[in-house]
Formats: structure tokens, C-alpha cells, sequence
């Protein structure tokens, strides 16, 4: 058996959208997420590399544990999110690099102004897993530079199937606004398609469900040949996400297929009430999904 067909690993879903489903992957599926985040610039891996996991390896953060290793950088787990602990280990570790999802990142903000931490060797803070409020990404990056990376990414992929890069985080302009709400750019060796119910594919700033092709997509679920046959189909993968492209391929989710609300004839995504409630209020926890 070669890399791409010996099972390597089996993991189960978060199952946010229902019940847990047991993801079988090849060791390739892995290696394709390290070639991936090694070949990206954004993220910075390299000899001198030190990523802490806050979260178990089991989750999200597990996407960067090959890329640190190969680069020849340093792993550190916390295995917790303790916001005291993650800025007492970035301070005692010189921690450079971590993945962290959006309301830890709005919790650091506000303790980093009332107690300010020594936190400067950090150079790429990799978020992901939810959606990121585009007002409180410009507090961030003003807070803490332009460090950080946006990357989606899923159970089923686990690769940066798009990235949002540090340079998109600093510009100004309307558009460059608007796409801060976006999952970023299409990376390099995924193929990204927005498709109608039937699987037809849509044309660009249409919405519809997100397919992904990619050497990181797995071969299927464990003993469970229904929900493989529906969301497996031709190598590519039926995220479940909604979504668009826009002409420069930004990917922009708006909902989960499944949460999406009819209300009067029309489409409310629940994703944008969020952004709206949270450009003005007080963000909350959000339930997300490991998209990473």
C-alpha cells in the first residue's frame, strides 16, 4: 500500500450539523495539509518556528503540527484555552506561531489593553473555525500588527483550503473591507467550485454550496457508505458550507446549508445577522465548526 492508501488515522467529526461522523484518512491527506502550509509565505514556517497548540492535537490545531515538525520548529501543547497560561507561555516560550478561533483572539484584545502582556515574538496568529468580525479584525492588527492569517479548512480537508493573507489584513480601501469578511484566497492545489443543488457549478458572486477537490480530501467515513455516496463525489467534497467567489477568488461564506433561514421568500443567512449584531454589540461565543 502507498501513502494515499494505507488508513493512517480515524477521527470523528465535531458534528455540529448532526451526528459525528468517523473520517478515515490517508497519510497523504496529511502530508498534502503540510506541503500545503509549508509553501504558504503568510505562514512563516520555519527553523525558528515555535507553535503552540492551545487547543488538544486532536482538534483544529492538529492541521499545523506536521508543518512545524518538517520545518525543523518546536511544538508546544497547552492543551487548554487558559488565557493566562497562553500569554505566560508565548512570554516564557517566544512563542511565534498559534491557532486560536475568534472569540479567544476578542477576549486576548480586551486583557492585552487592560494588562498588557509581552507578546511581540509572536509573527503569525492563525485563526479560523468561525466567523471573524471585520471590526474587531482592525482592533486586532492594530493592537498586535499584522501578524495574523485567516485559513478555512475542515475535517474532511484537513489543508488551508483558503487563506485570508497578513497584506489583506492592512488594506483600506472598500473592497479590500469587505473581503476582511471573507475565508481568503483559494491556496495553491485546490480546486474551489460554488455548485447549485444538482452539483452544477455556479458563476462567480452566486451562492451556493462550496465543493473542494484536493489531495488533502479523505477517502470517505467509516462504515457509513450513505453519508460517503452523498458528500463524496469524484474526488471532491460537498462541504455543506454556503457560499460565493468573487472575481479574484475570495471565498465568502455566508451560512451552513442547514442553517440557513426562509423567512418571507428570502434567504437570511445567519452568518451576516451576526456580522451586523457584532459591528455594534458585544460579541458573544458563537457555535462554530472545525473548518481547520
Amino acid at each position: 500500500m502507498d501513502a494515499r492508501e494505507h488508513v493512517a488515522m480515524l477521527r470523528f467529526t465535531g458534528g455540529t450539523t448532526g451526528r459525528g461522523k468517523c473520517a478515515i484518512y490517508s497519510m497523504d491527506n496529511w502530508l498534502s495539509g503540510r506541503d500545503n502550509a509549508l509553501a504558504s509565505r503568510d505562514l512563516e514556517f520555519d527553523t525558528d518556528a515555535r507553535m503552540l497548540h492551545v487547543a488538544p492535537l486532536s482538534h483544529g490545531t492538529m492541521l499545523f503540527f506536521l508543518p512545524t515538525l518538517f520545518a525543523g520548529g518546536t511544538n508546544v501543547t497547552l492543551n487548554a484555552v487558559d488565557l493566562n497560561a497562553f500569554s505566560d507561555a508565548i512570554e516564557r516560550e517566544k512563542i511565534t506561531h498559534s491557532f486560536v478561533v475568534p472569540t479567544v483572539l476578542y477576549r486576548l484584545l480586551e486583557l492585552q489593553r487592560v494588562t498588557p502582556r509581552e507578546l511581540g515574538s509572536l509573527r503569525t496568529v492563525i485563526y479560523g473555525a468561525a466567523p471573524m468580525n471585520p471590526g474587531k479584525l482592525n482592533e486586532l492588527v492594530t493592537c498586535f500588527g499584522q501578524v495574523f492569517v485567516q485559513a478555512y479548512a475542515a475535517t474532511e480537508a484537513p489543508i488551508c483550503i483558503s487563506t485570508l493573507a497578513k497584506t489583506d489584513h492592512a488594506r483600506t480601501g472598500e473592497l479590500d473591507q469587505k473581503r476582511l469578511s471573507s475565508a481568503g484566497q483559494v491556496s495553491a492545489g485546490v480546486e474551489v467550485f460554488v455548485a447549485d443543488e444538482a452539483g452544477k457549478p455556479l458563476p462567480l458572486g452566486s451562492v451556493g454550496e462550496i465543493i473542494i477537490r484536493s489531495r488533502s480530501v479523505i477517502a470517505g467515513y467509516l462504515d457509513n457508505p450513505q453519508s460517503t455516496s452523498a458528500e463524496f463525489v469524484d474526488g471532491a467534497w460537498r462541504s455543506g458550507d454556503l457560499g460565493y467567489l468573487d472575481e479574484a477568488g475570495f471565498i465568502f461564506i455566508v451560512d451552513r446549508l442547514k442553517d440557513m433561514i426562509i423567512t418571507g421568500g428570502f434567504n437570511v443567512y445567519a452568518v451576516e445577522v451576526e456580522t451586523a449584531l457584532g459591528s455594534s454589540c458585544r460579541p458573544q461565543f458563537r457555535r462554530g465548526r472545525y473548518s481547520a
